[in-house]
């Protein structure tokens, strides 16, 4: 029965615990430390951004960021028991075009948190390849049976709409992820096993929120 579990903890998948914490099942992890996942990140998308997350005092951290307008920043965190904070930025009307925080949450209920975490472990968050939507749509090949026989497929792209940074620590590990409008790619070409993550890792996070959710109104 040791070596058993020995075995089991040594596999692929990744446990975190410590004197207070249970164990918690963390999937795969991609192993890049602190000095070479913004250089793989940099590589795959041709820019990188900066990240809070190397100096957060938490051993679990995920941070989902949503740049178009308005901003918005969702976090969750392990701090003896999952937690979330959320926030809302708009442009304060200022010459340089900088945004402002204009809401901040941070009371989500408990089992919510928890369930989001399972969601995001079961889609393989700490795992996600680091590659560009541009990249993906590349190497993506279907077939279609026309009246004239097999044929290339259809291949769709979106010009604008949501674009998100995701960043993640576990213990001394780091990834940073960008891609856009999961949910458009993936409404087109529904085998691509890529989109189907990333739009579940948004949908879980999103699901929390949908109250806070920006609603621009009509002046006029």
């Amino acid at each position: 029965m040791r070596t058993t579990i020995l075995l089991f903890i040594f596999s692929a998948t990744y446990y975190y615990s410590s004197a207070q914490t249970p164990y918690i099942n963390l999937g795969e992890v991609n192993r890049n430390d602190s000095s070479t996942y913004l250089k793989i990140t940099k590589a795959a998308y041709g820019t990188c951004y900066e990240t809070r997350l190397e100096k957060s005092p938490y051993k679990i951290h995920i941070q989902l960021s949503l740049r178009s307008f308005p901003e918005e920043n969702i976090e969750l965190y392990y701090d003896t028991a999952f937690k979330m904070k959320y926030e809302l930025y708009t442009y304060d009307g200022n010459d340089k075009g900088e945004s402002a925080l204009e809401k901040m949450v941070t009371d989500f209920p408990a089992h919510k948190i928890d369930s989001i975490f399972s969601i995001l472990v079961a889609n393989g968050i700490f795992s996600l390849p680091a590659i560009a939507t541009n990249k993906i749509m590349e190497q993506y090949s279907p077939l279609e049976l026309t009246p004239e026989g097999v044929k290339e497929g259809f291949k769709t792209g979106v010009a604008d709409g949501s674009h998100y940074i995701l960043d993640w620590k576990v213990d001394s590990y780091y990834g940073q992820l960008i891609f856009d409008n999961p949910d458009a790619y993936l409404a087109h070409h529904p085998d691509i096993m890529i989109f189907k993550r990333q739009d579940a890792i948004v949908r879980a996070f999103r699901s929390i929120i949908p109250k806070y959710k920006w609603e621009v109104s009509d002046s006029n």
